[in-house]
Order: structure tokens, then C-alpha cells, then sequence
């Protein structure tokens, strides 16, 4: 070949081409991968482009509509659309495109469609190149020559650029620059948006749309206890049948003074039994209270107010409120009663027990508590959870609560003790020694007294008699009792003993060797511990009521042991005086007091006055004695002045029953009188037959009915 020829990529086997085609159809080659490129490139851009809008739309609708921003999943599936469709669409259009082969025939080809003054010379000077110069004729050399110097000639003379059509590539680019332009327009007027999509789809923040107002919502737990923030991540646990009451704060953007404040706000529920909406009352100018009444099923619930509502719904789980399920007593009685230690249930809300009864209280709650507070008059115990484990201490209180004294207490006297030898905490069951006495009131002092220190409390509180007790738990639900457990122990106090007392067969004259039996029964609710006379001899013009002198003590032949609860007045049968001329016992069940033995020995004209007069065994509060009312008062006379005063009580007797006899036969002639008055006027009634009779017979039987 004359012209100077290069192997050219993509021809036949050993395909030699001018220099001038081999650059032609190079040119070709590199401006159709420019192309592919720009074209590719654009396009992606316009699919990036136009997800942002779309996604910017969807956005800014589902927050126009439902005040929250897009779910997170959404937005994740989304950025994964979006990445892989531009991927592939990279690939499709730029990738595999720009890896496509490109043949010397197939250039040639486009070449010879696009400019049809080359006469299919490019192709077949492309075809011929692979032949060797031993094959061709002296002639086909010379035309081979020729056409040659023709193609490069006329490929000098092209456009390549022609062969393109300009249309979809300025179509593909002017839309990625008119998007990319709006893009860009939307971040110069409207930086934030910018921000909040890059937030929201890049960084997948899960709250990014900047909000007029903020709604902080809290549950009021009642005057006593500190209102608690609700959190949307943790379900918020409501005592079964108390009042949901929600605070509702707003909290308006700092950074945008012009807000107008918020006077709308609502709360959606869902409960198992349905759904349901409710307005707030406005409190102030900041604050809204919604109240859900008397809720008995777990609740779930939104706020929403403004531009704001909460993206997780909060949650309330209804369980029970803590209570006292049963207190039972462990009750070591004063000994003086005589009852052996007991357990009792307490039923309803009040117990009676003797004073000075030393009581072990234990109160079993229906959940683990972490709190316990028990309280009586300005006293209160208390027992909380320091650091997972209890501390408990007792102090006296001021009229507002405050508290002015206090002493701490060994956690170890109120709480159980675990088979491995712990304290077990939270628990379920209180324990709680008390002593209820009459001194409860310098017991009290003595616990805060400078002597005792820095000691832990380890013996009995004192506890006052008939005073209310409220014990009030705090489980591990953070839910205090809705109402304290009441419980008022009262002090049953020891009685004196009751002395029932008669005579038996003696008036109230006496001679001075008389032997006067008294029968009767001395009573005690724990025991008779003592029984004796009392006596004073005094003048016979003195009055009961004026005795002054000193009374003085003789015992009973037969004294009560074993401190009975019922002592009847008895002497044994060989110590009871005996009648000379009978020679029999007389009133066994009595005690005697026997004249004779008095010394000295009382004169006709004076008075006896006797009384007995028991004693308890009360060892605490006692003990105590009581006389025998009323006291029996003899007078002192001579066997004459006794004698004649018995025949004087028998004259009286037998004239009283004289005119009792002489009543009755007058009685008896006077209905006599009215039954012949009665025949007589029912005879004349049967003989007239008229009304008048009957009604002089009805005077005359309501006269003998009266009588």
C-alpha cells in the first residue's frame, strides 16, 4: 500500500486502515462515550431530582395531614429505592453502554448512513485492509490505491459531530439543569427545608420538622405526692379505678416570638372496650388538664395541640393499687390477766386489748411494697428504699408535718428475714411492735430522749389507746395506697371488781354478840386477787354519810386463791357458827362477821357499819379496790330492846295482813252485787225484747269489768 496505514481495534484480523480513517473513526468513538456519559449523567440527575421532590412532597403533605413526620422505615425503604433505581440507571444507561465494543465495520457503517457522498468507499476500504498485497492484481492494487486516497480525502472533509442527534441530550440536560437550578432556588429561599429533608432522609433523624409548640405531658399523682413526667418509651403504671389525671405543659419556640399561644388541646385514646377524644381544660395560660375518670383497662393515648403531635403513643397500664390484705396481731398479755399469748386477726377496724398488752403487728400487703408509712396522732414511722435497701426511722411531727424529732429505726424490727438469712426487701409483710399502755405518752419521750444518741430504735414503740393508725404503702410500681389502712386499738381498761351483796335472815338491830351472815358475789374481769371486812363502830346518832374514822380490816375465813374471775361469798361448813338449840349449820353460802370477836366490844346505843371490799390483781395500773354498796349499818341494842322490837314487827305485820283479808271480802260482796244487778237486767231484756234493756245491762257489766 502507497498510504500509510495503522491496525485499527475492533476490524478484521490484521485490519490495517489509513491514518486519517483510523482517527476518524476514533473520534467517533471517544464523542460516543462522551455522549453516553452527558446523557447518562443527566439522566440520573433528573431521577435523583425528581425523587427529592417527591419525597420532599410526600413529606411536607403527611405532615400537613397527620402532624408527624414520615416513619423511619418509610424513609429507609425509600433512600433504598432511590439508591438502587439510580444505580441501576447508571449502569443502564452510563455502565454498559460506555463497555459496549466498538467495531471498525460498525463505525464505518454509521459513518456511511450519516454522509452518503463517502459511496460505501469507508466500509469496503475497511473490508479490503485485511487482504495482502501476494493476493491483489497489479489492477486491484491500483484501485485499492485509489479508493484509499478518496476516503481519506472525503474523511477530512466530515463533521463527526453530525452524526448525533442534539435533542435528547439537550432534552436530558436542560431537565437536569432546570431541577438541579430548583433545587437550588429552594435552598437559597428556603434553607431550612433543605436542612429538615437532609435530616429526615439522610440522617433518618426521627424527629426534624421544627415545631411551633412542644407539649410536655405529666400525671398528677394528688396533693402528696410530685407530678411524673410520662414517657412515651415506657408504659406509665395507673392504680385500677383511680381518676387519670393528665397536666398537659406548652411550650412554645423560643426562637419564634410571634407564636400565638395555644388554646386547643386534645387527647385521643384507645382502650380495649373503644376509642375516643376529649378536649383539655385550660388551666393557664401554658397549662391544660384532661381527666380519663375511674379507669379500669389499660389505655393508650395521644396529645396533640397546634403543630405538635407525639410520634409514639403514650401508654397506661391499669394494675392494682397497693393495700393492706390482712393485719394479725401477735398479743403478749400483762400477766395479771391470766391469758396465755394469742394470735388474732384483726376484722374491720378497731380491736380491743387489755392495756399494757405488748402487741407484734403484722400487716400483709397484696404487692411488694418499697415504702411503708404509719401514722398516729403527730407520730409517724417510716421505712423506704435508700439505694435498693431499707432504712427506716420514727419521728414526731408538727401540726403542718414537719418534723421535729427523730430517731432512726434497726430495719431488721419490721421486716422479715429470708431462709438465707437477709432481710427481705421489697416485701410483702410489715412487722411492727407496739405496747399499748396508759404510758405511752413518756414512753414516746423517752425514744427521742438526748441519752438514747445516734442509737438505733430496737424495742416497742409506745402506742396510745383508743388513737387511729394509718398505714400507707408504697409498692414497687411507684403507686401509693389510694387510702391508708385504718386501725384503732383499744385499750380495754381494768375495772374494779363488782361486789353483789345481800343479808340473810338478820335485820338491821343487832345485839352485841350477834353473828351476821352476808351472802353475795365478788366479780373481776382477770381475777379476784383479794377480799375482806371493813368496819367502823360509831355513835348512834352518826349518818352513813358522815363517817370519818379510820375503817378497820378483818379477813374472810375463807379467802379467794387462785385470783378466781367469780368469788361467791362462802364459809366452810366447820367454820360456820351453829345454832345451840338446833345444832345444824345455817347459811353456808355466806360469810359471817361475828360481834364477839370485836374488841372491844361495841355498846348498846352504837352503830355497826359494815362493808367488804375487793382487790384485783392489776399489777400495771393498779390495783384496784372497791367497797360494797351499799354498806350495811346495824344498831347496837339489848336482847330486851331486840325482843320487843320483833314483837312490835309482827303486830305490824299481822294488822297489814288483817286489812289485806277485810280488802278482799269487800271486793268479793261488791261483785256479788254487780252479777245479781246483771241477771236482773238480762231477765227484763228477754221479756220486753227492746233496746233499752241492753243498754241498761251494758252500764252494769262494764261497771263489773272495771272492778
Amino acid at each position: 500500500m502507497n498510504s500509510t496505514t495503522v491496525p485499527f481495534a475492533g476490524g478484521p484480523s490484521g485490519a490495517r486502515v489509513p491514518t486519517a480513517v483510523a482517527d476518524v473513526l476514533g473520534g467517533l468513538k471517544r464523542r460516543i462515550r462522551l455522549y453516553v456519559a452527558v446523557e447518562g449523567a443527566a439522566l440520573v440527575l433528573v431521577l435523583l431530582a425528581t425523587m427529592f421532590w417527591i419525597s420532599l412532597g410526600l413529606d411536607w403533605a403527611w405532615f400537613r395531614v397527620s402532624r408527624l413526620e414520615l416513619p423511619v422505615w418509610f424513609r429507609v425503604v425509600f433512600d433504598v429505592l432511590v439508591v438502587s433505581g439510580a444505580v441501576v440507571a447508571a449502569v443502564g444507561w452510563i455502565g454498559l453502554r460506555w463497555a459496549r465494543r466498538f467495531r471498525a465495520r460498525g463505525l464505518a457503517l454509521v459513518l456511511e448512513r450519516r454522509f452518503p457522498e463517502l459511496d460505501d468507499r469507508m466500509i469496503t476500504a475497511i473490508e479490503m485492509g485485511d487482504l495482502d498485497d501476494d493476493e491483489l492484481t497489479p489492477l486491484s492494487r491500483a484501485m485499492l490505491d485509489q479508493m484509499l486516497r478518496e476516503v481519506v480525502e472525503a474523511s477530512r472533509q466530515i463533521e463527526v459531530g453530525d452524526v448525533f442527534q442534539k435533542r435528547p441530550l439537550r432534552r436530558a440536560v436542560l431537565m437536569a439543569v432546570g431541577l438541579l437550578v430548583s433545587i437550588g432556588g429552594l435552598a437559597v429561599a428556603e434553607s431550612g427545608a433543605i436542612s429538615r429533608w437532609a435530616d429526615g432522609f439522610l440522617g433518618l433523624e426521627e424527629t426534624y420538622w421544627p415545631r411551633d409548640y412542644q407539649l410536655v405531658v405529666s400525671v398528677v399523682r394528688g396533693p402528696s405526692r410530685t407530678d411524673v413526667p410520662i414517657d412515651s418509651q415506657s408504659p406509665y403504671r395507673h392504680p385500677r379505678g383511680d381518676d387519670l389525671v393528665l397536666a398537659i405543659e406548652v411550650r412554645p419556640d423560643p426562637s419564634r416570638p410571634d407564636v400565638a399561644p395555644l388554646t386547643d388541646v386534645e387527647v385521643t385514646y384507645r382502650q380495649a372496650g373503644g376509642s375516643g377524644r376529649g378536649v383539655c381544660s385550660q388551666r393557664g395560660p401554658h397549662q391544660f388538664r384532661f381527666t380519663r375518670g375511674g379507669l379500669l383497662e389499660d389505655l393508650t393515648f395521644w396529645v396533640s395541640g397546634g403543630d405538635y403531635i407525639n410520634r409514639h403513643p403514650y401508654r397506661v397500664r391499669v394494675v392494682d393499687p397497693p393495700t393492706v390484705e390482712q393485719i394479725v396481731l401477735d398479743c403478749r398479755y400483762p400477766e395479771y390477766t391470766g391469758i396465755a399469748p394469742a394470735r388474732q386477726k384483726v376484722q374491720g377496724v378497731q380491736v380491743d386489748l387489755p392495756l399494757e398488752t405488748d402487741v407484734s403487728l403484722q400487716a400483709r400487703t397484696n404487692k411488694p411494697f418499697v415504702g411503708v408509712r404509719v401514722e398516729f396522732d403527730n407520730y409517724r414511722l417510716v421505712l423506704e428504699n435508700d439505694n435498693n435497701a431499707p432504712k427506716a426511722w420514727f419521728e414526731q411531727q408538727t401540726e403542718d408535718g414537719q418534723a421535729v424529732r427523730r430517731r432512726a429505726i434497726d430495719p431488721k424490727l419490721l421486716l422479715r428475714i429470708s431462709k438465707e438469712g437477709v432481710l427481705e426487701w421489697p416485701s410483702r409483710l410489715l412487722k411492727l411492735p407496739l405496747l399499748v399502755g396508759t404510758g405511752s405518752a413518756k414512753g414516746l419521750d423517752r425514744i427521742f430522749d438526748a441519752d438514747s444518741g445516734t442509737e438505733m430504735l430496737s424495742e416497742p414503740i409506745p402506742m396510745p389507746a383508743d388513737v387511729q393508725m394509718r398505714i400507707s404503702v408504697l409498692d414497687t410500681d411507684d403507686i401509693l395506697a389510694r387510702d391508708p389502712s385504718r386501725l384503732t386499738i383499744n385499750g380495754i381498761v381494768d375495772q374494779p371488781p363488782e361486789i353483789e351483796t345481800t343479808l340473810r335472815g338478820i335485820g338491821t338491830e343487832v345485839t352485841r354478840i350477834a353473828r351476821i351472815p352476808i351472802s353475795g358475789v365478788v366479780r373481776d374481769d382477770y381475777g379476784v386477787d383479794e377480799v375482806h371486812f371493813e368496819y367502823q363502830v360509831v355513835d348512834g346518832n352518826t349518818r352513813p354519810d358522815q363517817l370519818g374514822g379510820e375503817w378497820l380490816k378483818r379477813s374472810l375465813l375463807r379467802p379467794p386463791s387462785g385470783r378466781p374471775r367469780e368469788f361467791p361469798l362462802t364459809t366452810a361448813r366447820e367454820d360456820i357458827p351453829r345454832d345451840d338449840a338446833l345444832k345444824t349449820p345455817r347459811h353456808e353460802q355466806a360469810v359471817w362477821f361475828d360481834l364477839r370477836q370485836l374488841t372491844p366490844e361495841p355498846t348498846v346505843g352504837q352503830k355497826l357499819v359494815i362493808t367488804l371490799v375487793a382487790t384485783d390483781a392489776d399489777d400495771k395500773n393498779g390495783p384496784h379496790a372497791i367497797r360494797s354498796s351499799p354498806i350495811h349499818v346495824f344498831s347496837i341494842v339489848s336482847n330486851e330492846d331486840l325482843q320487843f322490837g320483833l314483837i312490835q314487827k309482827e303486830l305490824r305485820l299481822r294488822q297489814r295482813f288483817e286489812q289485806v283479808i277485810d280488802d278482799i271480802e269487800r271486793t268479793r260482796k261488791n261483785l256479788q252485787g254487780y252479777r245479781r244487778q246483771v241477771d236482773d237486767a238480762n231477765k227484763s231484756t228477754d221479756g220486753n225484747g227492746g233496746e233499752d234493756g241492753g243498754e241498761q245491762v251494758n252500764p252494769a257489766e262494764r261497771s263489773i269489768n272495771e272492778v
